[in-house]
């Protein structure tokens, strides 16, 4: 499927959304309005039931021979807790722009510890993204003696979707989320591709739209309500390292919620 099958499709199951009866507009305005606003991207679910495939929230990672548990920079090289991992071969077959290696194994580590998180001390010293282009096989990791929380295990399930760059009323958010998944795309807390739009002055800049693309960006409140401060993760690199396949010089934001 393209992305622009996927779009129509979308457009089409907005049009059949039902909005709340104070939302005045009419519904073609709303539907045109949207569809000047959408950036195709990928988005995942995360699964009760556990992993259907290699890609997960939390656990214990399934990782290849010889492979380093990531530290933290400072702080006594204190193992950092696993977050997720991320099978590039299941996320293919929804990156309807083709933009992504189509295999590969992404890895995310990072402290656990809802103070810190406030404090603001997840950064590029305190997380780790690794990436194996291709890591053969993958076995359950020994897992070192951790400070901070565990994760706890879910599946992910990926498919397509679209980051909206403008705010809609929560009415219409809600209609394009249902129309989303209505023609088989996802909503969830981890994303891949698309733009970043940070909250705190010092980090407005850290992300250019025109040459930069958003690697992974994962709601960390979603994933570990107490983990992370209730923030979300971000990391980003250019368009030109990506369509390079060179996915280990990926950067981090990390914003704590409020």
């Amino acid at each position: 499927m393209s992305f622009e099958t996927f779009r129509q499709r979308f457009l089409d199951a907005l049009r059949t959304q039902e909005l709340p009866d104070y939302i005045k507009k009419p519904r073609e305005e709303i539907v045109a309005d949207v569809a000047t606003h959408l950036t195709p991207v990928i988005e995942a679910q995360m699964l009760d039931e556990g992993p259907t495939g290699r890609s997960k929230i939390g656990g214990v990672p399934d990782v290849p021979a010889g492979f380093a548990w990531p530290t933290e920079q400072d702080n006594d090289a204190a193992p950092l807790t696993f977050v997720a991992q991320i099978d590039l071969a299941e996320v293919h077959p929804h990156d309807l722009d083709h933009q992504l290696p189509e295999t590969g194994m992404l890895w995310v580590f990072s402290i656990a510890d809802g103070d810190r998180a406030y404090s603001y001390e997840i950064d590029d010293s305190t997380t780790a993204l690794v990436y194996h282009s291709a890591p053969g096989e993958l076995v359950p990791a020994e897992v070192p003696a951790l400070e901070g929380e565990e994760i706890e295990q879910r599946g992910l399930a990926f498919g397509p979707s679209f980051s909206i760059g403008k705010r809609f009323d929560g009415g219409i958010e809600d209609a394009i989320r249902h129309a989303i998944e209505q023609v088989g795309g996802r909503n969830g807390p981890v994303r891949m591709l698309g733009s970043a739009r940070f909250f705190r002055e010092e980090n407005k800049g850290a992300f250019d739209a025109g040459s930069d693309v958003v690697l992974v960006a994962l709601d960390g409140y979603a994933i570990a309500s107490q983990a992370f401060g209730e923030g979300s993760f971000t990391w980003f690199l250019a368009r030109s390292a990506l369509a390079a396949g060179k996915l280990d010089g990926a950067g981090v934001v990390f914003e704590p919620g409020t």
